[in-house]
């Protein structure tokens, strides 16, 4: 029996190296870790549980009340979730997370079955393996950026840094929840083996403040806060023994701060800030003062909290199905974005508003009341310890739970395998800390019939193994293509495979990749590089039918009919994804040709206005808008103004310092008030910008008497904005004040600033309603040779 046992204690360190060796399994070619990493977990499961049938002695046991309430909360998470697909727009989706939510499930199980007997496992011993972990992870970190210590603290080298979790605020929270286990092993051991311990934490936190990411860099405060508050408390107040603990803490910590500051330096003999660490820019922004960002809309997290409160309000009680938060509106994200692509908003960046977003008010109950037990069990257990070793090991298991729980409330870790063995061992360890002693049951063979209930168990976890290399595979395949995709222009570019070869290629399960990209979207690119055109429309359709709040679709509709000088449809569909997300880059430059070639200025401008609000870093944009200005305007004055506030932004930019370069050149040659009328700043600009907003809004209400006063205030800053010319002449047209029309009119007709016909069929309005018939036939026979379409309707018998 003895040499059963420790047979066993040997396997039980092996499976628990098994599953946390899931942080370093690479993406073995596939679009994203995860696929790869839930897919390794699967077979581990399948592994480990078919392992425990054929060994005596894993599974003759039996299940505590607690442990029993535990797995039945599971098990209705299962159900739930079962049950919200029936909301899903994307099946698909739903199936795959609903197999890494059986795959955790039984990651929590099959480590319960290892440490449910305290003789086969040890504390101390699964802090130390965790930590040997948490050490390789920390200094892979710390050395990346010591290798590149000369190099500025930039996105760019802190996108590079090597990892195996998707992104670096990822790697942070794994490396901040396995934490805790290193503060037990520091305070558990003496000697030599202290130091290497403290050593450890040193790159812990070291690695933390060079990652930057800001919730990870809050857990950690919390942590060893808390660590040592409750240390001193176990410790019956000592001072002298708090000292010899917190202390080397305190001074690791500090020293690893400081570390983290005097490299990567972006001044020259200066240390880095608080704020370079945590607000980390472009390379080309890198001297560009920006306002502060915080934990909470730094990432724009409320807007996103709030869509998900959104879609729980739409189906309350089971969600809008696990898995498609993605895929339903976000609207009130989408036209407040900056990004130049149309961009998924994947998660929720909050677990548990995910959860009830997805699986309603009941799934969110149940994700709720596993923290809520895991808590009372730690606290039942707490009371009925004696040794200050298993009090600390509880407490560094508490601190594991708390800062997974604050990282789940502002990222979303539910998605990270790496991350979710951490989460299951320290459930599985709640779990077994409850166990007595008495429950393990003398016998070790198992009866026939829980034999055959674990085989067929076996095969359930194969099956959905199985779903999870589907999975993985498409995300092989999606990952070969998108290289494709986000490397070249569909439209200008050969792709290295046609389209007839990628039909082949890609699977249909699951129908949408880990960015939100569907299976359609994919085939109509590359239909649109072999010069398909009709069969990439009919895939634009389908995949617009199935996902009817995807823009993707609906922008790759605007520029295949741009190719095809569809003018119509170009313009239709261009107009609809930038009504709704007016930061697109590739909508923005199709419309603003269109109004061009249609000479309607008005509509162009109002263009410029909407999109830069949005997206002010789209210097093409600007230098764009500025030509358009000395076009249109005949205002270098104004042209120079919004360079200027461009410049504001971005003051290092190279394009736009030399379009004001060249204007400086041109306006050197005009008189003195036009060098005067040059200097308009910033806020005249801000300022005549909302008074024309103001008057545009009271327009549109009918309220043309507060319209007026608002246009005026925009000509009292500057007299020749012609754009408010052209309202207030529209304005007094529309009051019936047409004498004082006509002078507003006029200008913009000298001036050409519209070249459609409009301004002088709106002037012979004015002339024909003051009885005045030969200005009016003059202006409108004008209009009809510009081909306004109202002057077009005229009767002929009208100019006779």
């Amino acid at each position: 029996m003895k040499r059963l046992l420790k047979k066993t204690s040997n396997a039980n360190y092996v499976i628990i190296f098994l599953y946390l060796i899931t942080m370093f399994v690479p993406s073995l070619g596939a679009f994203d870790f995860a696929a790869t990493q839930w897919f390794y977990i699967g077979i581990l499961n399948v592994v480990v549980f078919s392992y425990y049938l054929f060994v005596p002695g894993y599974l003759s046991f039996s299940f505590s009340k607690y442990v029993k309430i535990f797995f039945g909360i599971q098990f209705l998470i299962f159900i739930v979730s079962c049950l919200s697909m029936t909301q899903s727009i994307i099946i698909d989706e739903s199936l795959v997370y609903i197999s890494r939510i059986v795959t955790f499930i039984f990651s929590i199980f099959n480590l319960y079955v290892v440490f449910r007997d305290k003789k086969l496992f040890n504390f101390l011993g699964i802090s130390i393996l965790v930590s040997v972990f948490l050490f390789i992870e920390s200094f892979e970190v710390v050395y990346y950026f010591l290798s590149k210590s000369s190099e500025l603290r930039t996105a760019e080298l802190l996108q590079s840094i090597p990892h195996r979790y998707g992104n670096r605020n990822i790697l942070a929270s794994a490396l901040v929840i396995k934490l805790p286990f290193v503060l037990y092993v520091f305070q558990q051991l003496k000697g030599l083996k202290k130091v290497l311990s403290l050593i450890v934490i040193f790159f812990v936190i070291a690695g933390l403040f060079l990652i930057g990411a800001r919730t990870a860099a809050l857990i950690m405060a919390i942590m060893l806060a808390a660590f040592s508050v409750v240390y001193f408390l176990i410790s019956e107040y000592s001072i002298k023994k708090s000292v010899s603990i917190v202390l080397p803490l305190v001074i690791a910590a500090f020293v690893a701060f400081g570390f983290s500051l005097s490299i990567n330096k972006i001044h020259e003999g200066k240390l880095n800030s608080y704020q370079n660490l945590f607000s980390t820019k472009l390379e080309k922004d890198l001297y560009n003062p920006k306002g502060k960002t915080n934990l909470v809309d730094g990432n724009g997290r409320l807007g996103i909290w709030n869509s998900a409160i959104k879609d729980f309000k739409k189906s309350p009680i089971i969600g809008v199905g696990v898995g498609n938060y993605r895929h339903n509106s976000k609207s009130d994200l989408a036209i407040k974005r900056s990004n130049k692509q149309v961009i998924f908003s994947t998660q929720v960046h909050n677990d548990f508003l995910q959860a009830l977003a997805e699986t309603g008010i009941i799934g969110f109950l149940l994700y709720l009341s596993v923290y809520v037990l895991s808590f009372i069990l730690l606290i039942i257990y707490f009371k009925n310890l004696k040794t200050n070793s298993e009090k600390f090991f509880a407490v560094a298991i508490a601190l594991a739970l708390i800062g997974y729980a604050i990282d789940a409330f502002f990222n979303f870790p539910h998605d990270r395998a790496p991350i979710q063995v951490v989460f299951a061992l320290v459930l599985a360890t709640i779990l077994s800390l409850s166990y007595k002693e008495e429950e393990v049951l003398n016998k070790i063979e198992i009866s026939k019939r829980n034999k055959l209930i674990g085989f067929s168990v076996v095969f359930l976890l194969l099956l959905n193994s199985f779903n999870l290399f589907r999975d993985y595979s498409a995300s092989k395949v999606q990952f070969t293509l998108m290289k494709e995709l986000k490397t070249k222009d569909a439209f200008t570019q050969k792709f290295k495979y046609s389209y007839k070869q990628i039909i082949g290629m890609l699977p249909d399960y699951p129908y949408v990749n880990q960015i939100g990209t569907t299976n359609d979207d994919i085939k109509a690119m590359f239909a649109i590089n072999d010069k398909e055109y009709d069969i990439a429309l009919k895939y634009l359709d389908t995949s617009i039918a199935r996902i009817e709040n995807d823009l993707w679709p609906r922008t790759l509709k605007a520029m295949t009919y741009n190719v095809l000088k569809n003018e119509d449809s170009a313009f239709a569909y261009s107009k609809e994804v930038f009504d709704a997300a007016p930061s697109v880059e590739s909508n923005f430059f199709i419309l603003k040709d269109i109004y061009k070639k249609r000479k309607d200025t008005v509509a162009l401008f109002e263009l410029y206005d909407r999109h830069f609000n949005v997206r002010p870093r789209n210097i093409t944009g600007w230098l764009h808008m500025c030509n358009d200005i000395r076009i249109y305007y005949r205002d270098d004055s104004l042209a120079l103004s919004k360079v200027n506030y461009a410049l504001e932004s971005y003051p290092y930019d190279k394009e736009l310092l030399n379009f004001k370069s060249e204007l400086d050149k041109i306006m050197s040659k005009k008189s003195k008030s036009d060098a005067i009328a040059s200097k308009l700043g910033k806020g005249v600009i801000d300022e005549m910008t909302k008074y024309f907003k103001e008057g545009n809004s009271y327009f549109d209400k009918k309220d043309y008497a507060n319209a007026r006063i608002q246009f005026l205030k925009v000509l009292e800053l500057e007299p020749n904005n012609l754009p408010t010319h052209f309202k207030l002449g529209l304005l007094e047209n529309l009051t019936q004040n047409y004498k004082a029309a006509i002078p507003y009119f006029t200008k913009v007709i000298n001036d050409k600033y519209l070249s459609n016909g409009r301004p002088e069929y709106s002037r012979g309005v004015s002339y024909l309603k003051l009885n005045d018939n030969a200005n009016a036939i003059k202006d409108f026979k004008v209009s009809r040779s510009k081909k306004w379409p109202a002057a077009l309707k005229l009767s002929d018998a009208f100019f006779k």
